[in-house]
């Protein structure tokens, strides 16, 4: 990713989006519910912000365990083509582990 300011901005339709501050491509897209809009009140863009900090932290600490790989290319808009999460960086270089990895279905964190 370059090294660019970065912006959180409430779009009109009320989504929350991460975006370089000279672009207006999306890194992140955050949508909250009606129902947690009620229950969050005034404080989505607060949260939205919270969310946003955790997980930029969670993968700078992944990346220093070896565990999140960014392949540089030319052929993205920032110089990045792809970014391959897996146990061990080592064991996701080939292309049917990175397959396998996005056919998966979802996962529930708790």
């Amino acid at each position: 990713m370059s090294s660019s300011f970065l912006e959180i901005v409430e779009l009109p339709n009320g989504d929350i989006v991460l975006q370089r501050a000279e672009e207006d491509t999306p890194l992140v897209t955050i949508q909250f519910s009606e129902e947690s809009k009620e229950y969050l009140l005034d404080n989505v863009l607060e949260v939205a912000r919270a969310m946003i900090q955790a997980g930029i932290q969670t993968a700078a600490e992944m990346a220093e365990q070896g565990h999140i790989v960014v392949t540089e290319t030319d052929d993205g808009p920032d110089g990045y083509e792809e970014v391959q999460v897996g146990d061990r960086a080592e064991d996701m270089t080939d292309d049917a582990t990175a397959e396998s990895i996005a056919t998966e279905a979802p996962r529930v964190l708790h």
